[in-house]
């Protein structure tokens, strides 16, 4: 704190005011009361009234001429006890003091949060969600399909010219690849083949674990099987009502 400021902190608990530490006696800063407090930024003391305490208990509205603005109560060093002379309110000023400019009023108090306010919000967020998606799909599957027609149109092309590529310098390349697909006809038939030569062939499986089966024993009460890493974890749910 600067040396001018500590001056004028002295100069502003001479009677008729007296120092008061706000964080303890918040009673005497009662709405109406005349109040001194240190302003660092122009490092004097300023005279206000207090209007009311802020609702978050660590400041108080105050007015300095048309002004009404936010202190914090820190700040308060002195307050007027009895009566006393405008002089005597007035000669702890500086000179070149400014005044305070009015702040806008307090924003209004939040609501409260509540269960049903954030469920509601979230099925609507949800279902905004849902709607997004399905529209986004609807443009996906309206360019695959015309994708597609550029495919049939190049693979027509490419047979007619018994070619089996296009190419073009800077823009790109189109040549036929072979796509292949293998799924299960008969699953015993096939289980019984890998294990005929199980080192040699099991290569052929997929290691995947198949949950619902692995949570259906869990349900039965019996231990995850042998060899697997089973884990459950407590989600929220949220469902329409």
């Amino acid at each position: 704190m600067k040396k001018a400021l500590q001056d004028a902190i002295r100069e502003a608990v001479k009677p008729p005011f007296r120092a008061v530490d706000a964080r303890v006696e918040p009673d005497l800063l009662a709405p109406g009361a005349k109040i001194r407090w240190k302003d660092e930024a122009f490092d004097c003391v300023r005279n206000a009234e207090v209007v009311e305490r802020h609702e978050n208990e660590w400041s108080y509205w105050v007015t300095e001429g048309r002004g009404k603005f936010l202190i914090n109560e820190v700040h308060i060093v002195a307050f007027l006890e009895g009566e006393a002379k405008e002089d005597d309110i007035g000669n702890n000023r500086r000179e070149n003091a400014p005044r305070a400019e009015p702040l806008p009023a307090p924003p209004p108090a939040k609501k409260a949060v509540t269960a049903d306010a954030v469920i509601a919000a979230y099925i609507k967020t949800r279902d905004a969600i849902e709607a997004e998606k399905k529209i986004y799909d609807e443009k996906v599957e309206k360019l695959k399909a015309v994708q597609a027609k550029r495919e049939q149109w190049l693979t027509s092309k490419l047979d007619k010219l018994q070619l089996t590529s296009f190419k073009k310098t800077g823009v790109g390349i189109a040549f036929f690849k072979t796509r292949t697909s293998a799924t299960m006809a008969d699953a015993t038939e096939f289980v019984k083949w890998v294990r005929e030569d199980w080192d040699g062939r099991n290569h052929f499986l997929e290691k995947r674990v198949s949950k619902t089966a692995v949570d259906d024993r869990i349900k039965d009460g019996e231990t995850p099987p042998p060899g697997t890493n089973y884990s459950s974890t407590r989600v929220v749910q949220i469902n329409k009502g």
